[in-house]
Formats: structure tokens, sequence, C-alpha cells
């Protein structure tokens, strides 16, 4: 999956485990794949901090920018019907 490739290239520890939780908790609507995360990163966080954060913002960037992407199109109809 691409949460294994990815964390295979930035070399997170657990990459394998934590990408079969992600996999398995992403069946959870909305917040599944959310679950998944904390809880890799609560397991990366007892080996490397650092890597911690950065699995978090790893995960968490790409939806912040869709959801800041959506924001903006909600915008720009609203200004357009005004």
């Amino acid at each position: 999956s691409l949460c294994f490739l990815g964390m295979s290239v930035f070399r997170f520890p657990y990459a394998a485990a934590i990408s079969v939780l992600v996999g398995f908790t992403a069946l959870i609507p909305i917040i599944g794949a959310l679950i998944g995360e904390v809880v890799g990163a609560f397991l990366i966080l007892m080996v490397d901090p650092l890597k911690a954060l950065l699995l978090l913002i790893f995960v968490l960037a790409p939806g912040a920018f869709l959801a800041l992407g959506y924001l903006i199109a909600i915008v720009n109809r609203i200004r357009k019907t005004n």
C-alpha cells in the first residue's frame, strides 16, 4: 500500500506492522485511518520520538491540504452566488 511505501522510503520503524494496522482501521468510516496512525505514532514514539512526529505530519498533511482545497472551493462558490 502507499502507506507502507512511504514509510519505507522515510525509514520509519515497524513500517509493515503499522501499514497493516492502518489498512484494517481504515475500514472504519471517517476516523479509522486516523486511529491507526495515532496508534502507529505511539508505537514509534517508544523507539524514536522525532520519527513519531514525522509520521503524524506524513499522514495528516495531505488530509489538511485536501480539506483546505474543499474550503477554498466552498468559499469561491459562495462568492459566485452573491
